[in-house]
């Protein structure tokens, strides 16, 4: 009777990373240039490019883990969100030139204090000028501020070019701020070619929320 072949399972592999099928083939292709070409030769009708959910990977390497598998989709998924949100078309400082240079809005002294993609945060710095009788803060300012705000979050997904106007605004005031500043907060819910529909927010620095906005914008086109 021939003897049989030392196993050479352990040695190189273990088998909690792979079984002996998978092993098997390693084996086989151990003589291809790369990893990649390796693969490609163990795994001909393998769908690279069209199995999100890894279910071809796992027939023909079941030794590998749902939980390995789901780790590396939330890894690729993570990086491509990470590119998403970086994308942003337009600075806090190319946001403050355009309230700079729009010469209706320098009365009001506004702020852009941070931005990111589909939002951006404007402060509003108190002014007796800008109260109504009874030492409140003016709804017209609010509002103003918060359509202000919103004009520029739409800038930080389509740049400074483009010209979009106010086609809807409603506007639940909560409570009146008094002798304080106020930061309007505006995010970006849903924007396309020519529509954009978002939410603002308007707090005062000691009263807290003082009104919530819906908005929508359409772009102007020649």
């Amino acid at each position: 009777m021939r003897p049989a072949e030392p196993s050479n399972r352990g040695k190189r592999h273990t088998a909690s990373i792979r079984s002996p099928e998978s092993m098997k083939g390693f084996r086989n292709a151990k003589t291809t240039s790369t990893p990649f070409e390796a693969f490609a030769k163990l795994t001909p009708d393998l769908p690279l490019n069209s199995d999100p959910a890894g279910l071809a990977f796992r027939s023909h390497f079941p030794a590998f883990s749902t939980s390995f598998i789901t780790s590396v989709q939330t890894g690729l998924f993570g990086f491509f969100w990470l590119l998403t949100v970086t994308n942003i078309r337009t600075s806090a400082a190319e946001l403050a030139a355009v309230i700079e240079r729009t010469a209706f809005l320098r009365p009001y002294g506004f702020r852009v204090e941070s931005c990111a993609l589909g939002e951006c945060n404007l402060r509003v710095p108190f002014s007796s000028n800008l109260e109504r009788p009874g030492g409140i803060v003016s709804g017209m300012t609010v509002m103003g501020a918060a359509d202000v705000a919103m004009w520029l979050a739409i800038m930080t997904h389509r740049g400074t070019e483009e010209q979009w106007v106010t086609s809807d605004m409603k506007t639940a005031f909560l409570r009146s701020g008094r002798q304080e500043d106020f930061l309007c907060t505006a995010r970006i819910l849903k924007i396309g070619k020519r529509t954009a529909y978002g939410t603002v927010e308007s707090i005062g620095s000691t009263s807290g929320l003082l009104a919530h906005h819906v908005l929508t914008y359409t772009r102007v086109t020649s």
